[in-house]
């Protein structure tokens, strides 16, 4: 007669996984960041959408390397990136996560031949409203009152 052969499995990785997913759930947003920051996305990406099928937009961004809240310290303090979007045109920059904790956009104007509208946003601040990794996107669109310019901010 045959013996059955009895198979044994360790249940200790399956364990260990468990532990680990806890350890990271209880651990909060700080820990989750710091992976993020060794496995690769330690960047923020800003990306600027013109929706005119018509007309450029002159962009004026700034943004600094503290939580700071208010737009005259980062403009006394940080940086800024200018860019002319062509009708259509995205365009795109990365910062380290430690350049860019704090951003807004100053300055926006819609580059019409009859009347050329101003638009700025808010402060977004790392940790408030954006994480590293993340991507910034500023979207400019005006409807056929060409006056009626906006610019939506979203964070993904």
């Amino acid at each position: 007669m045959k013996s059955k052969q009895h198979k044994s499995y360790s249940h200790a990785p399956i364990a260990f996984v468990g532990m680990a997913l806890t350890f990271v759930a209880f651990a909060g947003c700080g820990l989750v960041g710091t992976i993020g920051n060794i496995i690769g996305s330690n960047e923020v990406t800003v990306r600027l959408i013109n929706t005119s099928d018509d007309f450029d937009v002159e962009v004026q961004v700034r943004y600094g390397d503290e939580n700071l809240e208010t737009k005259d310290l980062i403009k006394t303090l940080g940086e800024e990136v200018n860019r002319t979007l062509s009708p259509g045109e995205v365009s795109e920059f990365t910062r380290d996560c430690d350049e860019l904790e704090s951003i807004f956009i100053d300055e926006a104007e819609l580059q019409s031949p009859l009347v050329s509208p101003k638009e700025d946003t808010d402060v977004i601040v790392d940790g408030d409203n954006f994480g590293c990794g993340d991507t910034i996107t500023y979207t400019f669109s005006h409807s056929d009152i060409i006056v009626d310019f906006d610019i939506a901010t979203s964070i993904q």
